[in-house]
């Protein structure tokens, strides 16, 4: 597993702030214009206070116990349905 330290998740909600002030820039008058305003007015303060203590983010890698024994090698017992060809599964 791989974990965002602090930082990490800083950049990438600060990321999202810049997107919408670039939104805004470029749609002043569209109808979301108003919330999404007060959404960048908020957002900052909300996210200090309330959120950047406890949020954040990680990458799993995760594999199919079944599909082990495929990396290993081939498997002479298994049946023809099953076997593998250049290390993908035959289903």
């Amino acid at each position: 597993m791989v974990l965002a330290s602090q930082d990490d998740w800083d950049r990438y909600t600060a990321a999202q702030w810049l997107n919408i002030r670039r939104w805004l820039d470029a749609n002043p008058d569209d109808e979301l214009a108003g919330q999404m305003r007060a959404e960048l007015t908020s957002a900052p303060a909300r996210y200090a206070r309330y959120r950047r203590e406890y949020l954040g983010w990680g990458v799993f890698a995760l594999m199919n116990r079944w599909l082990i024994p495929l990396l290993s090698g081939p498997d002479t017992n298994a049946p023809a349905s099953q076997r593998r060809t250049r290390n993908y599964l035959v289903a």
